[in-house]
């Protein structure tokens, strides 16, 4: 009974540790870029130079 409860919190750790590796890098990255995504307006784009 222990031994099967030891088995499987370490299969259940390696697997959320395998999946926050696997997709955070991605989902990350994904948010940066539309975080970064340009906002479109529908007036005149004015830019600053200072």
């Amino acid at each position: 009974m222990n031994s099967h409860l030891g088995i499987m919190t370490t299969i259940a750790i390696l697997s959320a540790l395998l999946a926050d590796f696997l997709f955070l890098p991605p989902l990350l990255m994904k948010l940066e870029e539309r975080k970064n995504a340009p906002v479109e307006v529908d007036g005149p784009v004015v830019s600053e130079t200072a």
